[in-house]
């Protein structure tokens, strides 16, 4: 295990960690909103199995998380991010890479997707707009001083912050998804594994149900019965489903 900092095309340093076994291959995991790039235990978890599979891990925090420099955050930043980290495994010798999202971090690989990826697996998949989710879970309030003044203060009880800025970009991001769009331009086999538990899995479950249609070549839906949206005592699943997708389609 290696922590690495590499810059994004914006000039802010980002913090990684490499997991290695000295493979040709490397597979690129993007935490969700708000977490990072440990995503409270399911990094670890899935490298130790991937490597052992022999696939190198590279795991990040997006700029304005963990221990990244400081930043505002929005899909479109992340999605810059995940480009500048494709570009920094290629600097490190890698030349087949390969994605894991979870959350909004699935997100970013869908959008951040081309030609150069191998395949992907998603966990917990923002596929579709939550705009509305949005504006339910905040204050009228809230909503209002991030069109105004540009940024909001998140306040968090994990990690290495204490809150996290979020940009009013993110909300003109989620305004503009469209699922078909998205999921057409993606030409890699996917495999997408959900939960059906909680108060936001089985939201995201359904959108992405709905959206399957729209991907051209090989896409999967897994649901793993019971699990949340952490997939807290199901990881070991969620783990040997991700792996043998990769020892599939990645090798």
């Amino acid at each position: 295990m290696e922590k690495l900092k590499f810059n994004n095309s914006r000039g802010i340093t980002l913090a990684g960690i490499l997991y290695t076994s000295k493979k040709d291959r490397v597979i690129i995991m993007c935490h969700g909103y708000t977490s990072d790039k440990y995503m409270e235990g399911r990094t670890e978890t899935l490298a130790s199995k991937l490597l052992y599979s022999g696939f190198d891990c590279f795991s990040f925090d997006f700029s304005g998380c963990g221990e990244s420099e400081d930043d505002s955050i929005s899909i479109t930043k992340e999605v810059e991010d995940l480009q500048s980290a494709v570009n920094f495994v290629k600097s490190l010798g890698y030349n087949k890479i390969a994605f894991y999202g979870h959350s909004l971090g699935a997100l970013i690989c869908l959008l951040a997707y081309t030609p150069d990826i191998v395949t992907m697996v998603l966990s917990a998949a923002l596929t579709d707009t939550i705009i509305q989710e949005l504006k339910a879970e905040y204050s009228v309030e809230k909503i209002n001083e991030l069109r105004s003044k540009g940024q909001i203060k998140l306040e968090i009880s994990k990690g290495f912050r204490k809150f996290l800025l979020i940009d009013k970009q993110m909300l003109i991001d989620m305004e503009e998804i469209n699922q078909e769009n998205i999921l057409s331009n993606v030409k890699c086999s996917v495999l997408i594994i959900h939960g059906d538990t909680g108060p936001d899995e089985p939201i995201l479950l359904s959108k992405t149900q709905k959206g399957m249609k729209f991907f051209p070549n090989k896409a999967s839906l897994e649901v793993i019965k019971g699990a949340d949206h952490s997939f807290k005592n199901y990881l070991e699943i969620l783990s040997k489903l991700t792996n043998n997708w990769f020892r599939k389609y990645f090798n």
